[in-house]
């Protein structure tokens, strides 16, 4: 499984604590990103890498979310947000000002959870043209 995300929106709103949904795909094998929820969800237990580009227009912070499965692995894995805007969070970028930014991660996923990244706490806006996520599995455990 993989898939490159993206938009060819201008500017988009986004309200604290935000999942970032970018609505396109350039390839999305297995159909495993949903452009409507801007999750990946796992299609099986494994290590998987996700790379993020994001054009923000607002100074404001952005993480990594992870809605794990029950029992899964996951729920050790600390500083990941548990999508709960608790802020016990891995924070992806700490934008100081408009720009462009991005990081990447890699991590276990077990089959069912889902992945993604938004604001970590705050509103703000972003450039959908000038934005991505992608994903693909490593290695299947």
């Amino acid at each position: 499984p993989r898939f490159f995300a993206w938009s060819n929106s201008g500017s988009v709103s986004f309200s604290g604590g935000a999942t970032i949904n970018l609505t396109s795909t350039a390839y999305n094998s297995g159909s495993h990103y949903s452009t409507s929820t801007g999750y990946f969800t796992a299609p099986v237990n494994g290590v998987y890498h996700f790379t993020v580009g994001i054009y923000t227009y607002t100074a404001t912070q952005f993480s990594w979310k992870i809605v794990p499965t029950a029992g899964s692995l996951s729920n050790n894995n600390a500083h990941v947000s548990r999508n709960n805007n608790s802020g016990d969070d891995l924070l992806l970028v700490q934008a100081f000002n408009s720009g462009q930014h991005g990081g990447s991660i890699t991590l276990y996923l077990s089959s069912g959870e889902q992945f993604g990244f938004g604001s970590r706490s705050s509103s703000g806006s972003y450039y959908g043209a000038h934005s991505h996520f992608s994903g693909y599995l490593l290695s299947q455990v």
